[in-house]
């Protein structure tokens, strides 16, 4: 909640469905423009099935959901993470383009980072701006750039 950067929009994600709209009006009391507040199934980000949202935009808060069947988006099983090397190769590999549950949940969360940062009227309309961002390698590379800036 505390961004450090000072974000004016972001995507939250919460570990209780029932923290959405909450943090929502916690976000606007800091100030924060525009923000998607989301759990899916147990999960605090947008899911390939279906996503509880709490939407902040100017000052006013909207509870829907999603599911990513909407998208185009079938649900997968999604792999489970065990340590830090195993997930820098799942994002390695949605990077790389290999397709899966990893991939389809990745563009779907920076979709909604797309929409809330405003470069798309929607989550929909992001969707094909972060499949090209990974397709055409400039993620990879935003990542490389990031490695070597942090001299990680």
């Amino acid at each position: 909640l505390t961004n450090p950067a000072n974000a004016h929009a972001q995507v939250l994600g919460v570990f209780d469905p029932a923290l959405c709209g909450k943090m929502a009006q916690v976000l606007d009391s800091l100030g924060t423009r525009h923000a998607l507040v989301v759990h899916s199934e147990g999960m605090d980000e947008i899911g390939l099935g279906k996503t509880k949202i709490s939407e902040l935009k100017n000052r006013r808060i909207e509870n829907y959901g999603i599911d990513g069947k909407e998208f185009g988006f079938e649900k997968k099983d999604i792999p489970r993470v065990h340590g830090k090397e195993e997930g820098a190769k799942i994002i390695l590999g949605v990077l790389e383009g290999r397709k899966g549950a990893a991939r389809d949940i990745s563009i779907l969360n920076a979709a909604a980072a797309i929409y809330v940062g405003g470069k798309a009227n929607s989550i929909k309309d992001g969707i094909g701006l972060a499949e090209n961002s990974v397709d055409s390698g400039r993620a990879k590379e935003k990542l490389e750039q990031l490695i070597k800036f942090s001299g990680e």
